[in-house]
């Protein structure tokens, strides 16, 4: 059987396309093979790229704008892209109507909560009342704090436990879940830190960055395992 293809949405500074690198060698390292997606602005080549692809995996970077969940902003927000949302608000919803295999990283969960008709706080400090230190200073690989995982989820399958300890980078947070999608874990303090749709074939979001856990977490790396055989079993179905 062929590799799959797993499409990697990128950040955007100073006319540049950034990936970080852990994304495309964890695909690789768990049998996929990466493939980058530029921003797209018409429809159609957007439903042509994920036509040839197998999986998406929705990539962290930079805050979203509120606007699309109808706020103004406000003065703790931090900097959007906004070329980068108008490109992977339809990407996300076109990739759902197929069912496409999703693993939506830190604000990839974010993006994929607002496209699915959620929302977010722009500021878990000012907003939610966060209370752990969720932008750690501590090396990537290092996970700083707990999450509480729910039993009989698609997460839990791969974590294999109800307490898992996580790395954390993210400012924003999910306020409302989008319908449809149920909570699969949260933070002691109560920020959410995972979703997940149960009536897709593998659309789960999680606000860490397992890849940069890969090589310390068997967790990680069969999240990334799961994903995987996820887009295979798309492949051969297609």
């Amino acid at each position: 059987m062929n590799k799959p293809l797993i499409a990697l949405t990128a950040d955007f500074e100073q006319n540049q396309y950034k990936i970080k690198e852990e994304y495309c060698l964890s695909i690789l390292e768990t049998g996929g093979l990466p493939v980058a997606v530029p921003y797209l602005t018409d429809t159609l080549s957007l439903q042509e790229i994920l036509s040839k692809v197998d999986g998406l995996i929705l990539t962290g970077g930079s805050d979203i704008d509120p606007a699309l969940y109808g706020e103004e902003p406000a003065p703790s927000l931090g900097t959007i892209v906004p070329a980068r949302d108008r490109f992977e608000i339809p990407l996300v919803q076109y990739a759902l109507t197929l069912d496409l295999p999703i693993l939506a990283i830190c604000r990839g969960l974010l993006i994929l909560n607002v496209a699915a008709g959620g929302s977010l706080y722009q500021d878990i400090y000012a907003e939610a009342g966060a209370s752990l230190q969720h932008k750690q200073s501590a090396p990537r690989d290092h996970a700083s704090h707990s999450i509480k995982v729910n039993k009989g989820t698609l997460l839990h399958r791969f974590t294999q436990t109800e307490r898992l300890r996580i790395n954390s980078f993210h400012h924003q947070a999910i306020k409302r879940i989008a319908p449809g999608f149920h909570l699969s874990a949260a933070a002691p303090d109560g920020i959410i830190e995972a979703i997940e749709h149960p009536q897709k074939n593998f659309t789960l979001g999680v606000q860490w960055h397992p890849g940069s856990l890969l090589q310390k977490d068997p967790s990680a790396r069969r999240l990334f395992q799961g994903f995987i055989q996820a887009a295979m079993e798309y492949n051969a179905s297609e």
